[in-house]
């Protein structure tokens, strides 16, 4: 009898503490997003800001992943922060790609 019921305990901590994911289907799909990876090849620092997401600076010679950009329509815009003579170096693109896809922009 006590083994009967360490083992209906032990089953009830093995099935309450796994997680299926395998299942639901990935945030990225219903979110329409896609995953971009920027990546600074200059010495000076970029501030970076696309559709949906945040400004963020990125530092020189430095890659940086964000997994929340809109997969249809979304707009990347730059802005070389500092190191420029006269103007600084600016660059912008779009994108419309598959949901849960991944894209590289390179900076400059």
């Amino acid at each position: 009898m006590k083994h009967l019921l360490l083992l209906l305990i032990a089953t009830a901590l093995l099935a309450t503490g796994c997680s299926k994911d395998g299942g639901s289907a990935k945030n990225c799909e219903g979110n329409k997003t896609i995953s971009v990876t920027f990546q600074n090849t200059s010495n000076n620092p970029y501030a970076v800001a696309y559709t949906g997401g945040s400004l963020f600076t990125m530092s020189g010679n430095s890659t940086v992943t964000k997994h929340d950009v809109a997969a249809n329509g979304a707009s990347i815009s730059w802005t070389q922060q500092s190191g420029y003579v006269l103007y600084p170096t600016t660059g912008s693109r779009s994108i419309n790609d598959i949901p849960c896809s991944a894209f590289s922009v390179n900076l400059p």
